[in-house]
């Protein structure tokens, strides 16, 4: 019998082996893999542009709001830089984060985080996940074990997206087929 981890690690690597799928599409599907699976209210995944910066290439509920990141910025940043998973579950108290700057601007109240870098398949890193607000509770030991088998599985996602990259929250909210609650692809 397969554990649940590995089914869901199962789930994400199906979605990305789909071909013919819009940038959208496949980043809005992942983002509701990701907060199916790791019970969170918000999701945004960073990519490398062209120019070396990590950009939001979706965001969720910023659609009008692409976010950039350089190495060693914030916690998203400082996963990048270190190449490892990072959490933060007292995230407005913590000198790592930006959330408090950043909730300033976008009036969300940001609570708990756990970023983990992307690595591609020449193992530089291409991106990161960026998870917000554990529902019902902190991000665990067991949350970036999870993380940690779902992002190894992401490599050939930076070869999916077009550049220039911009935030597509919008677009997959015009295309988006109903959530039924079960994060079916």
């Amino acid at each position: 019998m397969e554990s649940a981890m590995h089914q869901s690690v199962n789930q994400y690597r199906q979605l990305l082996a789909r071909g013919g799928m819009a940038a959208a599409e496949l980043l809005g599907r992942l983002v509701r893999l990701f907060r199916r699976d790791f019970q969170c209210e918000r999701v945004t995944i960073f990519l490398l542009d062209r120019d070396g910066r990590y950009v939001s290439a979706i965001a969720e509920g910023l659609p009008e709001m692409d976010i950039d990141v350089k190495p060693g910025e914030g916690l998203v940043g400082k996963a990048i830089e270190q190449q490892e998973i990072l959490v933060s579950n007292r995230a407005a108290y913590d000198v790592r984060s930006l959330c408090r700057v950043r909730d300033h601007y976008t009036g969300f109240q940001t609570h708990s985080l756990l970023a983990a870098p992307i690595g591609g398949k020449s193992g530089r890193v291409i991106g990161a996940v960026q998870l917000i607000n554990k529902l019902g509770g902190e991000f665990t030991a067991a949350d970036r074990e999870q993380m940690a088998a779902v992002t190894a599985e992401l490599a050939t996602l930076g070869d999916r997206i077009p550049r220039p990259i911009s935030n597509l929250w919008a677009d997959w909210q015009e295309i988006a087929p109903p959530d039924e609650g079960t994060g079916a692809l």
